[in-house]
């Protein structure tokens, strides 16, 4: 095989590290199949009862299931909340767990510095009820509610956010 000019080469290299940085994750940005307890929107009913197992609470109108998960002897503090559209499929999900293609990113108690870290600047900061702030991450239609002092992730909500 014939040896590449010296130049060429470098053109090469160059591209295939430029390639190979494109194809990794960086953190800070919040790509890839974000999940609550393995929950995104889109999934079926059926997908959701495969993830979580049955909901200890259904409500019909509108669709929404609850689960109750202990932590620590505590319940309610790990509830996730799963709202379905009207062809079943999840539209919105909470939780206070966060993951990102199966494995955990974060979850409930997580500081500001550590989200930022982690998913970046938020497309949009709104202030939320009472002393909560909601961070609004448009790409991936993450929702991360702080409140506190220092500020301290309350609740995680994934897609689109149902109306009151």
């Amino acid at each position: 095989m014939k040896k590449l000019p010296r130049m060429p080469r470098r053109v090469l290299i160059s591209l295939a590290l430029l390639a190979l940085a494109l194809l990794v994750s960086h953190p800070g940005q919040a790509e890839g199949s974000l999940s609550v307890y393995g929950v995104r929107p889109a999934m079926s009913s059926g997908q959701v009862r495969k993830a979580l197992g049955p909901p200890q609470l259904e409500q019909k109108n509108p669709p929404v299931w609850a689960y109750r998960r202990e932590h620590q002897g505590v319940r309610g503090q790990d509830d996730p909340a799963i709202y379905f559209d009207p062809s079943g499929r999840v539209r919105f999900v909470t939780g206070s767990r966060l993951e990102r293609e199966g494995k955990e990113l974060l979850r409930r108690g997580a500081s500001l510095p550590e989200l930022k870290a982690v998913l970046g600047e938020p497309s949009e900061r709104r202030p939320g009820q009472g002393k909560s702030i909601l961070y609004v991450y448009s790409r991936s239609r993450l929702t991360a509610v702080l409140a506190g002092s220092p500020a301290r992730v309350v609740v995680f909500g994934l897609g689109e956010e149902p109306q009151p």
